[in-house]
């Protein structure tokens, strides 16, 4: 058993962390706090030592409790009424995209005064075979590859939310998405500014129906439609994994931009390449290396996701703005419950913010060029 005064310091610890959490957030009233059991676990106390630190600062007003919800920051003048769910397949600090999706949804249904749930598909079950979960006023199923739709009856007439991964849910409820043809055509004009005229893209779709890679083929005809608004034919500078590729045998995204680029590479006349995302372009990058292909003859590359790996190789990237599909998605839900939104189904798009990199020599002007290639430590002939 631990001494007494350790544990008099644990608790201390504790208070001074939840004390510093309600400072924080004094603009964003509403924010849960981390379960009983993650907190025990993070200050090594038992969860009864925990609750009882969290009545005393209850009792100061600094905090409430709502039963089988949560402990939230704040006073409990105006406690939520209503609980909108978000259903995830797993939620670990590993998984940054669906953590950050959270904090946006959290903080935006915690501004409209709601309170969130946020829970796996398991968890939700059982808590709904065991009738504890409290009345839902909408669900976002962030679970964008198998979304599991609930078959209880007092579940039907709840508002929903799908993070859309293809077509094939579109009917089915409201939608938020990134808005990937937007994207696709936003990095062709950029390239396109920079003087090239000969822009290749390389997909990971195999073919206009693969619903796999929906985005990917969503980035494509982006990238169609802004080579032919400037009177520029992409005819044959597309390039995809073959119809025979088993995606089963296939164990990464880079693996299947590694062999959908292997005719690109071949091409000298191409001289910027649009990406369906930054796991593509790192296999084109190894696809140039494999080639001996001299780095002063790369193309400039444009890609998706904004990877740690992309910008060391100078990529330029989309950087996708996962808390804004937390926020949309909060949005729709909040409407549809109250009435503001009726009618068919919608489908809101969050744009990308494109991070511009210094890609290629090819891409610079001549008057930095020489710059540029000094920043590198590389030399080249003039672009044509």
């Amino acid at each position: 058993m631990a001494p007494r005064r350790e544990t008099e310091h644990k608790k201390a610890q504790l208070k001074a962390y939840i004390r510093e959490e309600c400072l924080r957030n004094q603009a964003k009233p509403n924010k849960l706090l981390p379960p009983v059991r993650e907190l025990s676990d993070t200050f090594g106390l038992s969860a009864m030592l925990v609750w009882q630190v969290l009545k005393e600062l209850e009792a100061e007003g600094l905090i409430y409790t709502i039963p089988r919800v949560g402990t939230f920051i704040g006073p409990p003048t105006h406690p939520p009424s209503e609980f909108y769910l978000m259903l995830v397949r797993r939620l670990e600090r590993s998984q940054w995209h669906a953590w950050q999706t959270r904090e946006g949804f959290e903080e935006r249904i915690a501004a409209l005064g709601g309170a969130t749930l946020i829970l796996t598909h398991e968890v939700f079950a059982d808590c709904t075979h065991k009738k504890q979960l409290p009345p839902l006023a909408g669900i976002f199923y962030f679970d964008e590859e198998n979304p599991v739709w609930p078959q209880e009856a007092k579940l039907r007439r709840v508002p929903k939310v799908q993070f859309r991964a293809s077509n094939a849910f579109l009917r089915m409820c409201d939608h938020v998405s990134f808005d990937d043809r937007d994207g696709g055509r936003r990095a062709t004009q950029h390239l396109l500014q920079l003087g090239h005229r000969c822009i290749a893209f390389l997909g990971l779709h195999k073919n206009a129906l693969d619903l796999v890679f929906d985005w990917s083929v969503q980035r494509e005809e982006g990238w169609k439609q802004a080579l032919l608004q400037v009177g520029l034919s992409p005819q044959g500078l597309a390039y995809h994994p073959p119809e025979t590729l088993s995606y089963e045998k296939v164990y990464s995204m880079e693996a299947l931009g590694y062999t959908a680029a292997q005719p690109l590479v071949r091409r000298e006349d191409v001289t910027a390449v649009v990406c369906a995302n930054d796991s593509a372009a790192l296999g084109l990058l190894r696809a140039l290396q494999t080639a001996n292909i001299p780095p002063n003859r790369w193309p400039a590359i444009v890609g998706f996701d904004d990877q740690p790996e992309v910008a060391i190789h100078n990529v330029s990237s989309f950087r996708l703005p996962w808390y804004e599909i937390g926020r949309t998605a909060a949005d729709l839900l909040w409407e549809r419950r109250h009435n503001l939104l009726t009618g068919s189904f919608q489908h809101r798009y969050v744009t990308m913010v494109l991070i511009q990199r210094l890609t290629s020599p090819v891409q610079w002007s001549h008057s930095t060029e020489q710059a540029a290639l000094t920043l590198l430590g590389t030399t080249t002939d003039s672009p044509d």
